[in-house]
């Protein structure tokens, strides 16, 4: 690596890192969806994975994950535990708000540098798939909205961003589409799928101990938050990275 890659990939971890902290301290780290707040977080990470390989995607990735212990204290999910007041927690935390975090930025690099080997069949395939279910998830959702007379709006929203990014994705398959699609949803479901799994590895018991509920009813809400959250998240992802990469090729995709 030389000097100017050096600096290059220095200068892109600060300034994302940079973005990360701005935006978990302000109100711009989450968009509003109905009863939820949807983190926007992880994106950079996943940005810095694409224009910086792993190694700017795992230091930004590093950035979330100890601003997310600072903030420890405040979270719904480690405020209970932090009022343990017990050191093995802590550490334990530490652990779950960092690791998650490394891995956006390792698995949306390698996502990325991988997808242009896939061929055109099957990532017309593998998206159809995906896309469907995301689809299929957001019209349930939405039906069971308007069913209980609940504000159903973002649903509609999810929904158009979901049909917008396979329309997209059709028409541009070949490796930007394929490699920016599929970094954007390995990276955000990395960091779905790692945090609330060691949370309920490491804080399953507590909570079940706290709120007096059975330890299968904590899995079952972790579960539920996953999905609930997850899909749109990815969906908002797709988005936002998209257009960004639409706008700044990366240099492997210069030429594509």
């Amino acid at each position: 690596m030389n000097t100017s890659s050096k600096t290059y990939k220095l200068v892109l971890s600060a300034m994302l890192g940079a973005i990360v902290i701005v935006l978990g301290v302000t109100p711009f780290g989450f968009i509003p969806f109905g009863p939820m707040k949807l983190t926007i977080l992880h994106i950079p990470v996943i940005i810095g994975a694409i224009y910086g390989g792993p190694t700017v995607g795992m230091t930004v990735g590093l950035i979330f994950g100890i601003m997310s212990v600072f903030q420890a204290p405040a979270d719904i999910t480690f405020g209970p535990v932090w009022a343990t007041g017990e050191v093995k927690n802590y550490l334990l935390i530490g652990v779950t708000a960092i690791v998650p975090r490394i891995f956006i930025g390792l698995m949306a690099a390698l996502s990325f540098k991988w997808a242009k080997k896939i061929p055109r069949k099957v990532s017309l395939i593998g998206f159809g798939v995906v896309g469907t279910g995301m689809l299929a998830f957001a019209i349930y959702k939405l039906v069971e909205m308007i069913s209980t007379s609940e504000s159903y709006y973002m649903y509609i929203i999810l929904i158009a961003a979901i049909v917008g990014v396979s329309i997209w994705t059709i028409l541009t398959i070949g490796k930007r589409s394929i490699s920016v699609v599929l970094a954007a949803g390995v990276g955000t479901l990395t960091n779905t799928i790692l945090f609330l799994t060691l949370t309920y590895l490491f804080f399953g018991n507590l909570f079940a101990e706290l709120f007096e509920i059975t330890k299968k009813a904590v899995a079952d809400i972790l579960v539920t938050a996953g999905i609930t959250n997850g899909i749109p998240e990815m969906v908002v992802s797709i988005v936002l990275i998209s257009a960004i990469v639409a706008a700044v090729k990366p240099k492997e995709l210069k030429d594509s």
